[in-house]
């Protein structure tokens, strides 16, 4: 079933006039098609990790996944104090949002070489 989605997702992104559709879409809708996505990828997720048996090592795992998942995007100003080489990383990872929210704290990693 997947595999006939996606073979049709990727033929339907092979004609401009379906990027033309989401773009006309308003901004309320796509945002409550983007929340119901996420949310269903995470109740997918809880629902595999609520199957296995959770034992010391794995909670360690998934706690310390969540904090730094969820640490970063929720409280932005915990990178202050970091090594500079982590700020860059980070920054990469997540798309320069945190360089827009604190454009005179760090570098832009777009920069860094020169």
């Amino acid at each position: 079933m997947g595999y006939y989605i996606a073979a049709m997702l990727i033929l339907l992104g092979l004609f401009p006039i379906v990027g033309i559709a989401f773009s006309l879409m308003p901004d309320p809708v796509l945002g409550g098609a983007t929340l119901l996505m996420f949310g269903t990828v995470a109740a997918s997720g809880i629902r595999i990790i609520s199957s296995q048996t959770i034992d010391r090592k794995a909670s360690l795992v998934l706690a310390v996944s969540l904090a730094i998942g969820l640490g970063v995007e929720l409280m932005p100003n915990i990178l202050e104090q970091a090594p500079q080489a982590i700020k860059v990383n980070i920054l990469i990872r997540y798309n320069n949002r945190w360089i827009n929210r604190n454009s005179s704290k760090c570098i832009d990693p777009r920069k860094r070489g020169k």
